[in-house]
């Protein structure tokens, strides 16, 4: 819950198009999405409001829709979450990871990573 005079976190929706839905802050979504994100952040005019699950009012949020879907941009914002941390090698991870994936998803991952 927001105390009184502090500012709320800005907070942004990337919604897939099989209706997907995953709240980022701002912030996350500027450190582990693309380029492309960060540019649809900027030019979302709507106003997007989503009652709090603890209760504490409302969420004001950008709205972003993206041509993949849901299961991938998971993929994408798992693998984005990672790396963001740079705290180790990823080498190992990074094989296992791709290694998951048929030739349709790496189709779609790359997709979604531009």
């Amino acid at each position: 819950m927001v105390a009184e005079g502090e500012e709320k976190e800005k907070m942004v929706m990337l919604r897939s198009e099989d209706g997907v839905d995953f709240l980022l802050s701002e912030a996350e979504a500027e450190a582990h999405c693309g380029r492309k994100i960060k540019i649809m952040m900027k030019y979302d005019s709507e106003d997007h409001i989503i009652p709090s699950d603890d209760g504490g009012g409302e969420i004001n949020y950008c709205l972003i829709r993206l041509p993949v879907r849901g299961d991938t941009l998971s993929k994408v914002i798992d693998y984005s979450k990672m790396h963001a941390s740079g705290s180790h090698d990823l080498t190992h991870w990074d094989a296992e990871f791709i290694a998951g994936f048929n030739h349709e998803a790496l189709f779609d991952l790359i997709l979604a990573s531009e």
